[in-house]
C-alpha cells in the first residue's frame, strides 16, 4: 500500500509528514495467531520551527530526506481481508497536516485523521500485538552526523541522532 500525509512521531511530538511504500507478509503460525514481516521506504518533509525528532530543536528551516523501516511482529486474530492478498492494494491518505506538525504545545498535536492500519484493513479483531523488533532509520542529506541521521527504536525505548535543520 502507498501511504500519503502520515504524521511521524518523535520523542514527545509529530515532527514530519511521511510518505512511503508499505509492505506486509503475513504468515499463520498456529489457528489465529500470525507473524508480520513490515517494511516502510519513501520520504518524510518537515517545516520551519517544527520540533526536531530527539532533542526538540525548532527547525530552522523546511527540509526532506529519506526513510527506511520495519519490524517483526507477532498477534493473533481474525482473518477476514477487505482487500486481496498479494499486490498493491492502492494509496491512503492518514490525513496529517503541516499545520498539526506546528502545533504548540506539543501535546495539543492530534496526529494522523485518518490512519489506516493493515491489520484492519486484514483481520476483523486483532489482539496481543507484540514487536519482536523495530527500527526507524531517517537520513537528512548525506546522513552522515548529528542532525543528519535519526533511529528510533520503539521496543528498545531508545532513540539516537536527530534531524536537525
Amino acid at each position: 500500500m502507498n501511504v500519503k500525509a502520515d504524521e511521524d512521531a518523535g520523542n514527545v511530538g509529530y515532527w514530519a509528514l511521511d510518505n512511503y511504500l508499505h509492505g506486509q507478509i503475513i504468515w499463520s503460525n498456529t489457528a489465529g495467531t500470525y507473524c508480520a514481516l513490515v517494511q516502510y521506504g519513501g520520504t518524510w518533509n518537515t517545516f520551519t520551527y517544527a520540533s526536531s525528532p530527539q532533542s526538540q530543536t525548532a527547525e530552522s528551516h523546511s527540509g526532506a530526506g529519506t526513510t527506511v523501516s520495519g519490524y517483526v511482529a507477532t498477534f493473533t486474530g481474525d482473518y477476514a481481508p477487505m482487500f486481496k492478498a498479494t499486490g498493491t492494494i492502492g494509496t491512503f491518505n492518514d490525513g496529517g497536516t503541516k499545520s498539526d506538525i506546528l502545533t504548540t504545545p506539543l501535546s495539543n498535536q492530534m496526529g494522523d485523521a485518518t490512519y489506516v492500519s493493515y491489520l484492519r484493513l486484514y483481520f476483523d479483531t486483532h489482539a496481543a500485538f507484540n514487536w519482536l523488533s523495530v527500527s526507524y532509520f531517517y537520513t537528512y542529506g548525506s546522513g552522515a552526523g548529528y542532525g543528519n541521521l535519526f533511529l528510533s527504536s520503539p521496543i528498545a525505548n531508545q532513540n539516537a541522532g536527530d534531524i536537525v535543520l
